[in-house]
């Protein structure tokens, strides 16, 4: 989990890109209706 974001210029970064990641995945999973089942395909999220 140390990658780094080489898509970007911000070399310091809070976090590694993949606990980003990790956490804008469960920003949008946030808004999934209840009752709703979520893709559980990673390409989905990308």
């Amino acid at each position: 989990m140390t990658k780094m974001n080489w898509n970007t210029a911000n070399v310091d970064g809070a976090a590694p890109i993949t606990m980003r990641f990790a956490r804008l995945v469960g920003e949008v999973l946030k808004e999934v209706p209840e009752g709703t089942e979520p893709n559980p395909k990673y390409a989905y999220y990308m």
